[in-house]
């Protein structure tokens, strides 16, 4: 990248600050539901979903392994977690049995436990965060049923996705085969195989995008001309813009967390301000998580399946030889963009349960010093995926045909998995891929 991200030095220094600052916003985040009254057990629930989440975030944004793909298919797997203790014990909460909330507890440690289990100080995070929400619940003595459920929760859970890589590589008879991040200039990109991985809604396997260019000249000056349109951008960035591409950016690892991750970041912001009704809560967190992992799935198999390159190599071979983008390019193909693609399918998901037109302030960088990070404020959902797909043409790294096209295949893999009864869904294999 270009300038503040790499350089390291400075990096070292503020790393202090910088953990602090985020820190502050997801403690500001997690708590922030008590301003809603008294803690009722929805409320409660509220709180403890935005707290695990949150967690994952912070953990997310530590792990160099946590790729695009990678950190979206452990979106999925909370997401399909939570609407399955909510399913099979509905009574439960609706009775405001505190086993409910302890099972709740126990499963998401579980979950993250699964992910994190390449580094022992995460695993003791986890446990100390399942440890603080559990003090103080008041129930019988029923570990060994809580247990149980646990564990028949992550049982059913690995029969729906028995194919589905979510650990880090380091962790023992691990599926994901990830490879570290190489430059694109030796022609080897990150995850490769992702593009055979399957989507978790049937009908989302049937979703196309358009071939972008075939290799003749009429097309390959269509290319050149798309660079061109880049290269124009970067020459007239204003400071606005360039606070845009760096604050949608997301994409470095051990530094931020993931564009997947910036969506439930945001997820979990507008839940803190404004609780829904416990059936609402998973069902959201599910079609999230599922829409996420769907639409950068898909992403990944287009991207090799067409092998665009970043503009940088046109731009260098017709206009500029020493051009650079904003930050560096990401070491994998171009078309489609996989920010583009799961911002249109997470906000095409949101819109139901927030509506469209909101008044919010984004706070996921809140803190940070490395980057352009300050919060930004938005009116609706469709501005911030509108402003998400159009940083990464400021930031020089894909083309506008990339986001274009992005946002199409996400707001079709959005649009099946807001039609989708998750109620009948996670019990009727039948529509899963």
């Amino acid at each position: 990248m270009k300038g503040v991200f790499f350089n390291n030095k400075k990096y070292r220094n503020n790393a202090i600050l910088c953990v602090a600052g985020m820190l502050f916003c997801i403690v500001t985040t997690s708590f922030n539901i008590s301003q809603f009254g008294p803690q009722s057990f929805e409320r409660q629930i509220n709180d403890a979903v935005i707290q695990w989440y949150n967690l994952h975030l912070i953990l997310e944004q530590k792990d160099l392994e946590a790729y695009p793909p990678v950190a979206a298919r452990r979106a999925a797997q909370l997401g399909i977690a939570g609407i399955l203790v909510y399913k099979t014990h509905a009574k439960d909460i609706e009775l405001e049995n505190p086993n409910a909330l302890l099972l709740l507890h126990n499963v998401y440690a579980a979950l993250l436990t699964n992910f994190y289990c390449s580094n022992p100080a995460w695993v003791a995070m986890i446990e100390n965060q399942k440890r603080q929400l559990s003090t103080g619940i008041k129930t019988p003595d029923e570990r060994q049923n809580i247990a149980a459920n646990s564990l028949w929760v992550l049982n059913k859970l690995e029969e729906l996705s028995p194919k589905w890589p979510t650990k880090s590589s380091d962790c023992a008879g691990t599926e994901a085969q990830i490879n570290r991040q190489i430059s694109v200039d030796t022609n080897k990109s990150i995850l490769p195989g992702w593009q055979h991985q399957p989507v978790f809604l049937h009908e989302n396997s049937r979703l196309q995008v358009r071939s972008p260019f075939v290799n003749d000249g009429r097309d390959q000056r269509r290319l050149v001309e798309e660079a061109l349109t880049v290269y124009y951008t970067s020459q007239q960035l204003s400071d606005e813009k360039k606070w845009i591409a760096e604050f949608w950016s997301d994409d470095i690892r051990g530094l931020t967390f993931s564009p997947a991750g910036r969506w439930l970041s945001i997820t979990n912001q507008l839940t803190a301000k404004q609780p829904m009704p416990i059936s609402h809560l998973f069902d959201m967190y599910a079609k999230v998580g599922i829409g996420l992992n769907d639409a950068i799935t898909l992403c990944w198999k287009f991207k090799y399946m067409h092998a665009i390159e970043r503009p940088s190599v046109k731009i260098k071979t017709h206009f500029e030889p020493s051009w650079k983008p904003l930050h560096e390019d990401p070491s994998f193909p171009s078309y489609p963009s996989g920010h583009a693609t799961i911002g249109y399918a997470a906000t095409s998901i949101l819109q139901p349960y927030f509506g469209e037109n909101i008044s919010f302030s984004d706070k996921s960088h809140i803190g940070r010093v490395e980057f352009l990070g300050m919060p930004r404020h938005y009116t609706s959902l469709s501005e911030m995926a509108k402003e998400n797909a159009a940083s990464r043409i400021y930031l020089g790294v894909h083309y506008p045909l990339d986001c274009f096209e992005g946002m199409k295949l996400g707001q079709a893999v959005g649009k099946n998995i807001r039609n989708t009864d998750l109620s009948t869904l996670i019990f009727d294999t039948s529509a899963l891929n």
